[in-house]
């Protein structure tokens, strides 16, 4: 999906771990992969049926990845013993694992909105 998405000829391709996938563990991790080899333009897929092979064209789409709320738990991440909030454990590993070609000048955009309460602003000034 993310090979068709960033190939389909658009302006911008969304990556949305936030209403479009299941929150499961293996979920998050896959498509943490699938962001990475985008960003290092390395993504490929064989259909084991067919045979085909997908793969991205020199120009793609611009991605745009909408983390997870803030308000959602990620029980498999902690700091200093408390669970972290999805949002700030997938923008700190997308960002550990994915946005390490800023020489290369790789275009990436990050979906940090949905600020409705004081202390959700103060842990996003924190973050930054």
């Amino acid at each position: 999906m993310v090979i068709n998405g960033l190939n389909s000829g658009a302006n911008v391709y969304m990556a949305d771990f936030e209403d479009s996938t299941c929150p499961t563990w293996s979920n998050l991790t896959e498509g943490q992969r699938n962001l990475r080899d985008a960003v290092r333009g390395k993504i490929t897929y064989t259909n084991p049926k067919t045979g085909k092979v997908y793969a991205l064209k020199d120009k793609t789409s611009v991605l745009f990845v909408r983390p997870r709320g803030w308000h959602l738990d990620e029980a498999h991440v902690t700091v200093n013993g408390r669970v972290a909030s999805g949002k700030s454990a997938l923008v700190s590993l997308y960002h550990m694992i994915s946005c390490v070609r800023y020489e290369d000048s790789a275009i990436w955009v990050l979906h940090l909105a949905f600020i409705s309460h004081y202390l959700t602003a103060f842990e996003s000034h924190v973050l930054t």
